[in-house]
């Protein structure tokens, strides 16, 4: 015999629902440069409140805390704000930098600057690389079909220093001193 379990797919449908889910306007709010953890949770009260039955309409407390209250199969969850915007950001991390630019793969060490703020203003990984590699806004140049085999003899896990290098400073980085 079976086991039986609650239906939580309309508590699903509320998180993973596009363009208007919980997650869509988390990741939606991360992409504004003013965005915070009251900008996430206003958005919230304004668009998943009344359209799905699982966000709670937040009581007076809640909204002073930027609170918000889904009802799980299991029960009602009251979720602070506090850190959501920090946490689901995809920052740039002071350590990531650290650890790549200790490499002794030359490929690796001009990825990155040496400090984290300073890529693309302190922006989010993707854009970082975006904007590294091709400032007209396309991610890479047609020229970067030679990414493909930067050894020039298509060898696979070959890179030796000096096409790899001429690649990655074809596609607009440059390498550094």
């Amino acid at each position: 015999q079976y086991v039986k379990f609650p239906d939580n797919r309309a508590c699903l449908d509320m998180i993973e629902s596009k363009p208007i889910g919980l997650l869509a306007l988390i990741d939606e709010n991360c992409m504004y440069p003013r965005g915070n953890d009251q900008t996430m949770c206003n958005k919230m009260y304004e668009h998943l409140v009344g359209r799905f039955d699982r966000f709670l309409n937040p009581t007076r407390e809640e909204r002073a805390n930027y609170c918000f209250t889904i009802r799980h199969f299991a029960g009602l969850v009251t979720y602070s704000s506090d850190g959501f915007f920090r946490k689901n950001k995809n920052e740039l991390r002071q350590e990531a930098v650290d650890l790549v630019c200790q490499s002794r793969n030359p490929i690796a060490q001009v990825l990155l600057p040496a400090d984290a703020k300073s890529a693309a203003g302190g922006a989010d990984i993707a854009t970082y690389f975006e904007t590294k590699l091709s400032p007209s806004g396309a991610l890479l140049p047609s020229s970067a079909a030679s990414l493909a085999s930067p050894n020039g003899f298509a060898s696979p896990m070959s890179f030796p220093s000096t096409p790899a290098l001429s690649v990655i400073g074809g596609a607009g980085t440059p390498p550094t001193p």
